[in-house]
């Protein structure tokens, strides 16, 4: 046992190097400091790929597969993680822990590029000195070659800039120290030492290119110097021609906060790409950065620009918030977007957009292009939310940025993606490293015809491009339960919890075939269970059972565990769309009654009749919640299991008990039964549809059970045994169960 405890402490957290008296090692040197960290990160790749090699880390739909594989988890990125509601990590970091965390140029002063680098590489935060050293390292090898000078001089006059700093990359690639140990035979397990090389030239070198392409482009071409008293962003920002003490601390946070966003995204996806087929640093980095030239990636921040120009033109420089939501709205029934609104990935505000705001509150409160950028905060989300066809109305990063830019005098838009571009270049390259210290093989993903997807989920290719075949949440289980189909999805799933009530505590084989069954929901129903989100109302007399369940942003849900949940994801995902088995909220009911966490309390079986029939019962919690004062929300569950007899007493007379209308309660028990036949009618119509598309399959297929896609044929019958499932690699996923029950 202590041994499977310490190989699961190096798989979760890595190994911490200590010299021969346990003391933690300290170094200047980012090479030195990156070849400690190898054997750790080496160790913790090779535990995964024995231990969990076979387990499976997610499903992919035809809707993924056309629709540009968002969210397929099909990629090794270490240096950073994208949440959807939290925002980027690096190495585990939030932003706004990095700013404090990080050293900067003075104390108090936003973080030096520096220091992100090295916690990229090494995963550490670096103390003052580490930074400053890597900022000496750098310097050292900044010069940009004269023929590099010379090629960015010989382009035609109005090159974009991106076409300007790919080609400058290019130039650089006839002195790559990996291309030219690979022709002389280098051990693979020696690839990483001249990329390291490599990737420190270019990063160094970047700040002059991008000056160069600036004062070519806008300044005459005349060129300035680098200064050797200053660190890397800000000289990057002094050989532009900014010398403020203001220009050079905001190029410092630009490029630490847009220095990586997980691998993902298109340059990031693209450098790795490249890179996997043994093409050297400048060449795998300068395919990145032409994606990042892309209108749809780095071209968003100056396209975000122009359209706030756009309205300061068209409403002034103080629109009120009615102009600007008719501007808004008249932009969107154009069939236009607003620019610097939403994210393919996140679910709530940017924290890149969040930090910039800070930035721009301290040093240009009445800045008025930051003040119109604030309006359109106030409003757009709004609007967004109304139409119902944006996941995430909310700001990112490119809403922000080119503010900050402007207000320092580089108002050059067309330039923007540039300063980008040198500043992903530190995530990117840093992966890039690692990927070849991993030994990570080239990628190679499978592709299919339109022909080939129709058969593989059991359609004919000469048919109709209807959908047909089981839905998502369906066939994810249904590969791993061969006797299984979406009509017994829910019957596992409840034969699980089941078991879950009888130990009390679930296994990992438990936690792994739920997960398969609810997916991503699991870990956010678990989350809830864990805060104490659950609170169950039991009727007096009758015994029945309702649940109310802490969402985000301090709201409350009612829920009906098996038939209902009040959240609008129950209705798009497992009603409308038929998408998942149940929502977080039901999920987290089901979850707490099997756990016995829930917050049980007994309440008047009428004003359970009220919530049946569509009456305010969650409203009244709500009420009673905030007549008690409470802030926190898991406060508030608590406090209302204890109040819900004060919330009764606020209840009309004729619904308490003891005296009252007797025809006002007929009428609400004919309405509750109304609403439950109706629901259960629309239960039975989509039954009576699956069936039909499950027919449908049986009869196209032979008698001699099969698969077919993604289908089996089948007996309606519940396994009497669950079956084995291999674990699943996920580390939240493996900690959050412990973190539920204690």
């Amino acid at each position: 046992m202590r041994r499977a405890g310490k190989r699961l402490a190096v798989l979760l957290h890595g190994a911490t190097a200590t010299s021969a008296t346990g003391a933690r090692r300290l170094t200047t040197d980012l090479k030195a400091a990156f070849v400690e960290a190898i054997p750790p990160e080496m160790e913790r790749l090779k535990l995964l790929k024995k231990e969990h090699g076979a387990a499976v880390l997610g499903q992919v739909t035809v809707e993924q597969a056309v629709g540009g594989m968002r969210g397929i988890p099909a990629l090794l990125w270490e240096t950073s993680l994208l949440d959807p509601e939290e925002g980027i990590r690096f190495r585990g970091y939030s932003i706004p822990e990095l700013q404090e965390r990080l050293p900067g140029a003075s104390p108090g002063g936003e973080p030096l590029p520096e220091g992100m680098l090295w916690l990229l590489l090494t995963g550490q935060v670096p103390t003052a000195e580490q930074a400053h050293s890597v900022a000496d390292m750098l310097r050292e090898r900044s010069a940009v070659p004269a023929h590099v000078q010379q090629v960015l001089a010989a382009l035609p006059s109005g090159t974009h800039p991106m076409t300007q700093l790919c080609t400058a990359v290019l130039a650089l690639q006839s002195g790559s120290k990996f291309a030219a140990a690979y022709d002389q035979g280098v051990h693979k397990s020696k690839y990483w030492e001249p990329v390291y090389e490599d990737s420190m030239d270019l990063i160094a070198k970047l700040p002059g290119i991008a000056a160069a392409i600036y004062r070519n482009t806008y300044k005459g071409g005349k060129l300035v110097e680098a200064d050797p008293k200053l660190d890397w962003a800000a000289n990057l920002a002094h050989q532009m021609g900014y010398d403020s003490e203001g220009a050079q601390e905001m190029m410092r946070l630009y490029q630490t906060v847009h220095a990586d966003h997980e691998g993902g995204n298109v340059s990031a996806h693209a450098t790795h790409l490249v890179g996997s087929a043994l093409s050297d640093p400048y060449l795998s980095y300068a395919a990145g950065m032409a994606g990042l030239a892309g209108p749809l990636h780095g071209l968003a921040n100056q396209e975000t620009l122009r359209w706030v120009h756009g309205v300061q033109q068209e409403l002034g420089g103080t629109p009120t918030n009615e102009q600007l939501r008719d501007y808004v709205w008249a932009t969107l029934k154009a069939g236009k977007v607003v620019p610097g609104f939403g994210h393919a990935v996140l679910r709530k505000t940017d924290p890149r957009y969040t930090c910039l705001r800070g930035f721009a509150q301290r040093h240009m409160p009445d800045y008025p292009l930051f003040n119109l950028v604030s309006l359109l905060y106030e409003v757009v989300p709004d609007i967004l939310t109304q139409t119902g066809k944006v996941k995430n109305p909310w700001p990112n990063v490119d809403a922000h940025s080119g503010v900050l830019l402007q207000y320092y005098g580089i108002t050059e838009e067309r330039f923007y993606t540039v300063l980008f571009g040198v500043s992903r270049a530190l995530g990117v390259l840093s992966q890039g490293i690692w990927s070849r210290t991993l030994g990570l093989p080239i990628e190679r993903p499978k592709s299919l015809t339109i022909d080939a997807m129709l058969q593989h989920v059991g359609a004919n290719a000469a048919a109709t491009p209807r959908r047909s075949g089981p839905n998502r949440a369906a066939r994810a289980p249904a590969r791993h339960f061969p006797a299984m189909q979406a009509g017994t999805v829910e019957a596992v799933g409840a034969q699980l919890l089941s078991a879950v009530r009888t130990s009390g505590t679930p296994t990992d084989e438990q936690l792994s075939s739920l997960h398969f069954i609810y997916g991503t929901n699991l870990a956010k129903a678990l989350q809830i269970v864990d805060q104490g989100g659950v609170a169950c109302y039991v009727g007096a007399g009758s015994g029945r059972r309702v649940y109310l369940v802490h969402g985000h942003a301090a709201e409350h849900y009612l829920v009906h565990p098996d038939h209902y949940c009040s959240c609008q994801a129950f209705f798009f995902d497992v009603v409308s769309k038929d998408e998942a088995v149940a929502c977080k909220h039901q999920l987290a009911a089901r979850l707490a009654a099997a756990l016995g966490k829930a917050r049980e309390q007994t309440v008047m079986a009428r004003l359970l009749l009220r919530s049946l029939a569509g009456g305010d019962f969650e409203d009244g919690l709500v009420d009673v919640l905030a007549d008690m004062g409470a802030d926190e929300p898991h406060a508030s569950i608590a406090q209302a299991a204890a109040g819900a007899s004060a919330m009764h007493a606020r209840l009309p007379r004729s619904h308490r008990g003891g005296g009252g209308s007797a025809k006002g309660l007929i009428f609400l028990l004919v309405l509750a039964h109304l609403v439950i036949v109706a629901y259960w009618a629309l239960m039975w119509v989509r039954q009576r549809r699956r069936q039909q598309r499950s027919d449908g399959r049986q009869r196209s297929t032979v008698s001699t059970p099969k698969a077919v896609g993604c289908t089996y044929d089948w007996t309606p019958t519940v396994p009497q045994k669950l079956p084995t499932l291999p674990k699943i690699p996920n580390i939240q996923l493996i900690q959050l169960p412990k973190a539920a029950l204690h």
